[in-house]
């Protein structure tokens, strides 16, 4: 493309005049079209950069300014709207150079065709001669810090506007004072010290406070300079406000504990939840004999009572174990509507039991108080320890428990008090707070209540607050501990309240062998594939499997059980599937299973909650799920949900 080409309607076939005018005019002439391309400059222009004008149209408007260059398009737009401001640019000249210049812009039309036409001045020498009187002024007048001048007896003799606007004072007032006046730290005779120190060693870097006009005090930074000038001695002094700074270390030693207290409870968390899961496998097996010996045992026999009361300790067993799992955050939640006052007034006895005789337990329970959605289990666990926790610190002392409720709109201000990390939203809430008087708790102990088994008595107590914590944390809820030594504890939990009718769930019943029997009469004869690498759990649920008249088939592990679906895969009705398990976990071998059958019916069977097991397996079509240890009822009753159908 030939130059003309470039430069299609320009000034140069405009009259021969007009042509003139512009190339013999002094100030700087551009020519640019709406896509930035340069197709015109004067020798004006070319020469104040060091370029010719064929040099200039050949390098364009990016090539010597390259910050305005990508600005191009948005200011075509205003000058089109109107808008006509000047504004300032740099250049750069063919040697490098930067070069100041003032613009004016203008649009223009001519036959159809649209350009933005500019005109410069060159300010470099005033621009440097500004800038440096600019710089000067800033440093001294307008700089962020507070910059004062001193003489030896600590009287200003100058003050920059930012002392003056931070400390509310006029100029003229500043003038008239002492540093004493604005620093109670710096009485005389700390002031002639002060100077001594100055004297000898030249400059000094220390932290102090300002107090302002109005009372306010901060924190500041001062650098101080010891200045002789005309045979007269000054402290030329820069005080910088810290305040941030300051809150900003607060807020990293928080976050740093934090984060240690985080860590250090992932970990055990971690353990926790293992050593939890092996345990539920035994449990399992346990439980799983219990139940089947329990089935098969006349109802006269005297060796039941000591099944039942076998069972009873297993299941207590399986408490701790929720509660490890509470404190891993991996518990189950049987979540429902509760009324939380109803759930105290039903197990007050069981709180009474748990304090000890020279303790008055008494509870104020609001009315009008809402639902939560939760576990009534685990919330009665929270009181349970709440309490037990309560009388400990009252002791062989004469003291009070008080187990009180009430409904809170916490902002998030307040939640930040929260001793968990995960903080709920503002909203409404229920309060169920637990007060006592007695021992109460230092800063020391308060940062370690949530450590496991950690006790101001004597080692080895249980769980304790860290399981309470769990379960708040598993109910999105917050938990709020005033205490100190020698003045009580109160203990708040806010759980998420909620505005629906309650809907109480009971318990199921333990089988009976006629009703055993009744089972097996309505059950056609299904194939039901078991799936758990830990042999005693395989047998004993293979064992119940058959108890209710299904045909089985065990697998250790997932890639065993591929290969007998894929054998049998015509009379497998249902998988029971345990999560975790080597070689091939549970979820890889669903995957397998399913790419077989699609429609398969799988039952995940896990140690964790049903949240934390399924999660995986979102959307992937699992038929049900049953938690570790489990009872012969439930196992049925799962059974015959998800085989009713068929």
């Amino acid at each position: 493309m030939t130059k003309e080409d470039r430069q299609g309607p320009s000034p140069a076939e405009e009259p021969s005049r007009f042509r003139q005018m512009i190339e013999a005019s002094a100030e700087e002439v551009y020519l640019v079209k709406p896509d930035g391309e340069l197709v015109y400059v004067n020798d004006a222009a070319a020469a104040g950069l060091g370029y010719t004008r064929e040099e200039m149209l050949r390098i364009g408007v990016l090539g010597f300014d390259p910050l305005f260059g990508p600005r191009f398009s948005s200011h075509f737009e205003e000058l089109k709207a109107g808008n006509q401001a000047p504004f300032e640019t740099i250049h750069i000249a063919k040697d490098g150079r930067k070069v100041f210049k003032e613009m004016r812009s203008v649009y223009l039309n001519i036959e159809g065709n649209e350009y933005v036409c500019g005109f410069g001045r060159d300010i470099t020498e005033r621009r440097h001669v500004e800038e440096a009187l600019r710089v000067t002024q800033f440093a001294i007048d307008h700089t962020a810090d507070l910059a004062f001048w001193t003489d030896a007896g600590s009287r200003f003799i100058y003050v920059n506007d930012t002392a003056c606007r931070v400390l509310g004072y006029t100029r003229e007032e500043l003038l008239g004072m002492k540093v004493n006046d604005i620093d109670r730290d710096f009485s005389e005779d700390i002031w002639k010290d002060h100077w001594r120190e100055l004297r000898e060693k030249k400059a000094m870097v220390f932290e102090t406070v300002h107090r302002a006009r109005d009372g306010r005090t901060f924190p500041v930074e001062m650098q101080t300079n010891f200045v002789e000038f005309e045979g007269r001695e000054y402290n030329c002094a820069f005080a910088r406000d810290i305040t941030e700074r300051k809150q900003a270390e607060d807020h990293r030693i928080v976050m740093e504990r934090r984060l240690l207290q985080t860590q250090k409870l992932e970990s055990l968390g971690v353990m926790a939840g293992g050593i939890a899961h092996d345990f539920n496998n035994l449990l399992m097996a346990i439980l799983g004999n219990l139940d089947l010996a329990l089935v098969s045992t006349s109802s006269v026999s005297p060796a039941r009572s000591n099944i039942e009361q076998v069972i009873q300790a297993t299941h207590s067993a399986a408490d701790l174990t929720r509660q490890m799992l509470a404190y891993s955050g991996k518990g189950r939640f049987m979540i429902g509507d509760i009324d939380i006052n109803e759930l105290i007034e039903e197990n007050a006895h069981l709180f009474r039991a748990s304090v000890s005789r020279n303790t008055s337990l008494n509870f104020q329970l609001a009315s009008g108080i809402h639902l939560i959605s939760a576990d009534a289990g685990q919330v009665q666990q929270v009181i349970m320890n709440l309490v037990a926790n309560a009388s400990e610190a009252i002791g062989e002392r004469t003291g009070e428990i008080t187990v009180s409720t009430s409904m809170a709109d916490c902002e998030d201000e307040y939640l930040t008090k929260s001793r968990i990390e995960e903080k709920p939203q503002a909203g409404r809430f229920v309060c169920l707070e637990v007060r006592d008087t007695g021992c109460g708790m230092d800063r020391g102990v308060l940062d370690r209540i949530f450590d496991p088994f950690f006790s101001t008595k004597f080692t080895g107590r249980g769980l304790g607050m860290c399981a309470v914590m769990g379960i708040v944390r598993g109910h999105k809820g917050a938990l709020v501990i005033e205490s100190a030594a020698g003045e009580g504890t109160t203990v708040k939990v806010y759980l998420p309240a909620v505005d629906r009718t309650s809907k109480r769930i009971t318990a199921a019943g333990d089988v009976t062998v006629r009703r055993l029997e009744e089972e097996r009469k309505t059950l056609s004869r299904r194939t039901v594939l078991v799936v758990d690498d830990e042999e005693m759990v395989r047998e004993v649920c293979c064992a119940m499997l058959q108890e209710l008249g299904f045909d089985v088939v065990a697998a250790e592990d997932g890639a065993q059980a591929v290969e007998i679906f894929r054998a049998r895969i015509g009379e497998i009705d249902c998988v029971l599937l345990d999560l975790s398990m080597p070689k091939m976990d549970g979820l890889a071998a669903f995957q397998e299973i399913s790419g077989l059958k699609p429609n398969v019916n799988v039952i995940l069977v896990s140690g964790y909650n049903e949240q934390e097991a399924i999660q995986r397996f979102s959307a992937q079509g699992l038929a049900g799920f049953i938690q570790k240890p489990y009872r012969f009822e439930t196992l049925r009753k799962e059974l015959d949900k998800v085989l009713s159908s068929l």
